[in-house]
């Protein structure tokens, strides 16, 4: 988006003490409490956020595992591959594979390690986010049975299947995600025009001041820990949880607490945005450094340049209180820690300010429209079909896949 801009060149060294245990983003005690929610985004939009991420780089993930890529885009990719005729290890027949001997109803398809089943390895290193891409997995196959009632013959079921679902996921993106990240006025804008800065065309992935840096908003959305259901909890990027294989019955994820469902009561919220991130998060093998040193290594631009080059008015290192950091002439603020930064300092952290906006609303809407299979682009006046009058959100589609049961257990 900004290959233009000369890059932030801090240093590893400089930004490991930025992403250290003890540094300017450690999270301090006084920003602990109900005073830092952000009741406007449930926690779950956290965990969705991180699922877009991945969708978004999944075509780089594939080449470099050795798997025939895709071009980048917003359509579950990390979800089904390369589809059943390529990929048939993912899929029962026109159903993607879900379920353990253990737990058949609420958990992924595993090995007889406990890994995950799925073409996306990133999605099943965590216990949450692998409930997320599970509810996926099973509208997937809720929506394969309403079409196999329908009368669509068996050939025609996972292709009609996925469009369906993926339809719905960019629809939600486009009118529930975005719009709490950067306001309802600027994602209507950018639906109607377009984004302002889109990628190249000679760019063969998503542009990397989303992959590895505005994408990564989330990670400041996450306190220490949260309940997955009435009785359990969960310790978001606790290594005790990461890569934790199957998931016990018990550990289910109760969907009322991280989205507004219906007939339910409040979400847990998200934490406001901002540069104050949870223990776990920092330190060398955390990934806050991992996040700073990859964006040094795609050479990103400061948050200043972006700033400039979108006409906002810049903020400096000390506003920011980074004042140790090396001045504007060794390359100003890194991106990321810009982009939590301004969302605290300009918005009070209830939504992305003006660089973080800028660079997922137009990555995402522009993933979407340059997908040649999206809706937009196959029918624009498309409406979906779960949910409320021609609209839908999460809810609608988590409601759907509750309801699912693998067909061996109805």
């Amino acid at each position: 988006m900004f290959r233009d801009l000369p890059p932030c060149t801090l240093g590893p060294a400089a930004l490991r003490s930025l992403g250290a245990a003890d540094g300017p983003l450690a999270m301090p005690r006084a920003s602990v409490g109900p005073a830092r929610d952000n009741e406007a985004i449930p926690i779950g939009f956290a965990v969705l956020a991180r699922l877009v991420e991945h969708d978004a780089s999944y075509a780089a993930v594939a080449v470099e595992h050795g798997r025939r890529g895709t071009a980048p885009r917003l359509a579950l990719d990390c979800v089904y591959g390369d589809g059943p005729a390529a990929a048939p290890c993912f899929y029962d027949g026109p159903r993607l594979l879900m379920g353990t001997a253990r737990n058949p109803a609420a958990d992924l398809a595993r090995n007889r390690k406990g890994a995950a089943l799925i073409p996306d390895p990133r999605n099943g290193a965590d216990r949450l986010l692998a409930q997320l891409h599970l509810a996926f997995v099973k509208f997937h196959n809720v929506v394969v049975d309403d079409l196999a009632a329908s009368g669509v013959p068996p050939d025609r079921l996972f292709t009609r299947a996925a469009r369906q679902v993926r339809w719905h996921y960019q629809w939600l993106l486009l009118h529930e995600f975005l719009p709490l990240l950067i306001g309802h006025d600027h994602a209507d804008r950018l639906c109607r025009q377009g984004p302002a800065f889109p990628r190249r065309d000679d760019d063969p992935g998503p542009p990397a001041e989303f992959a590895v840096a505005a994408g990564r908003f989330h990670l400041s959305q996450f306190g220490d820990d949260l309940k997955l259901n009435a009785t359990a909890s969960h310790r978001p990027f606790d290594r005790r949880h990461e890569g934790a294989g199957a998931i016990a019955p018990d550990a289910r994820a109760d969907w009322r607490y991280f989205f507004e469902m219906p007939r339910a009561g409040r979400p847990q919220p998200s934490r406001r945005l901002g540069g104050h991130l949870c223990a776990r998060l920092l330190g060398d093998a955390g990934p806050a450094v991992e996040t700073l040193l990859t964006g040094d290594a795609c050479r990103l631009p400061s948050g200043q340049a972006v700033a400039a080059a979108i006409g906002a008015t810049p903020l400096t290192n000390r506003d920011l209180g980074f004042a140790d950091l090396p001045g504007p002439a060794a390359g100003g603020t890194p991106l990321w820690p810009y982009i939590l930064k301004e969302a605290g300092m300009t918005r009070d952290g209830a939504r992305l300010g003006p660089v973080g906006a800028a660079i997922v609303g137009d990555a995402i809407v522009d993933l979407i429209r340059r997908d040649p299979a999206s809706y937009l682009n196959q029918e624009p006046r498309w409406q979906p079909a779960y949910g409320i009058m021609g609209s839908c959100r999460i809810a609608d589609l988590l409601v759907a896949s509750d309801y699912y049961t693998p067909p061996d257990l109805a």
